[in-house]
């Protein structure tokens, strides 16, 4: 069996800034706390700007091919 789990925080356009900086920390901490729990990839249709090597987590060893993939069928990076 396999188990989905992100830790998520959502919150108004109009709290204070203040509030998103909570939020986002309280966020990191789950993630901290789970991670020793859980492989060390992430599922790419949740994208977190807070993962460093998200070409690894997302993508594991398949990110060279990607990239080899891309280069040959979008040389121009469109």
């Amino acid at each position: 069996m396999m188990t989905l789990f992100r830790p998520t925080s959502v919150w108004p356009n109009d709290a204070p800034e203040s509030v998103g900086r909570a939020l986002v920390e309280w966020t990191s901490e789950m993630q901290d706390i789970l991670r020793p729990h859980t492989p060390d990839e992430s599922y790419q249709n949740f994208p977190s700007r807070l993962i460093d090597d998200w070409q690894r987590e997302y993508y594991a060893e398949n990110f060279p091919r990607l990239v080899q993939v891309k280069g040959k069928y979008d040389p121009g990076d469109l």
